[in-house]
């Protein structure tokens, strides 16, 4: 895979993934009692959401060498 450098939508896309399922999963009336599905939506939407915040360090981090 080539190194390049992530543009906005590497951040943006995970990062409205993550936000649409978390808000699923907390409109939700059982989100009291958190039944195994919704552990796996939470452990996706935090999947998503790392991948948010790695694309975002590493555009940081290409933004701020580039003159």
């Amino acid at each position: 895979m080539p190194n390049r450098r992530p543009t906005w939508r590497d951040i943006a896309f995970p990062l409205i993934i993550g936000l649409f399922s978390l808000a699923i999963v907390m409109r939700r009336p059982r989100f009291a009692s958190i039944h195994t599905v919704d552990i796996l939506e939470l452990i996706a939407s935090g999947i998503m959401f790392g991948l948010a915040l790695r694309a975002l360090a590493m555009w940081m981090h290409d933004h701020r060498q580039s003159p």
